[in-house]
């Protein structure tokens, strides 16, 4: 079912992760719009937490849903531990994770936010200036997303844990041959974006479509 994307909600202690810096303060009241976008545009797990709360949800609900929909989609290496991906427990496989966003790409709403670079937002129980968030994935500025190099970026989504590392999974066209890459483990942040872009480069060098 659709969410009440105008549903007003405010961040609680109850929200808050260990993870990447959050874009959305406690005691600040956002719509439950600007949460996804800030989920899907920034990487905010904070934001993800906080649209579960507004949705009614436990944590423990969503991932059975999680868990139901891999099935689904014939995910047999996945398994979701929780909401969020930092929990050490979740479980994938890189041709997993390139069927995943080959079906999340699908959708309009989703393929339009992981290819926006920036966003900007109302704190509405503050009169301060629009909260403005960026993407985490830097391919967005990159030859990989420019029609002169001959590519055409259709999507992606970064990720990081101890455990995983710094990964990336994208995909991207040349030639109109769509490929979807997975970078998992990379070294380091920037390692994750040049990975995906040496892998690019030889597929479209080295493979031949019939």
């Amino acid at each position: 079912q659709n969410p009440n994307w105008k549903k007003e909600v405010q961040m609680m202690a109850a929200d808050e992760t260990i993870g990447a810096a959050p874009h959305i303060y406690r005691g600040e009241i956002v719509t439950f719009y600007d949460l996804w976008k800030t989920a899907l545009i920034a990487s905010d797990n904070n934001a993800i937490k906080a649209m579960l709360r507004a949705l009614g949800l436990e944590g423990s609900e969503f991932v059975k849903l999680m868990n139901d929909k891999a099935r689904a989609l014939g995910l047999a290496a996945t398994e979701f531990s929780d909401p969020t991906g930092l929990d050490a427990g979740n479980k994938s496989s890189a041709i997993d994770i390139a069927k995943l966003l080959h079906y999340a790409l699908q959708k309009n709403g989703i393929r339009e936010m992981v290819l926006q670079q920036s966003y900007e937002f109302k704190i509405l129980n503050k009169k301060i200036k629009p909260r403005k968030i960026f993407t985490t994935d830097f391919l967005l500025s990159s030859f990989l997303n420019n029609h002169a190099h001959g590519y055409e970026l259709i999507g992606g989504k970064t990720g990081y844990t101890i455990e995983a590392g710094f990964c990336l999974v994208v995909e991207l066209a040349k030639t109109n041959h769509p490929i979807i890459i997975v970078a998992l483990d990379s070294a380091s942040l920037d390692d994750r974006f040049n990975d995906v872009k040496v892998l690019a480069d030889w597929v479209y060098a080295n493979y031949k479509w019939k």
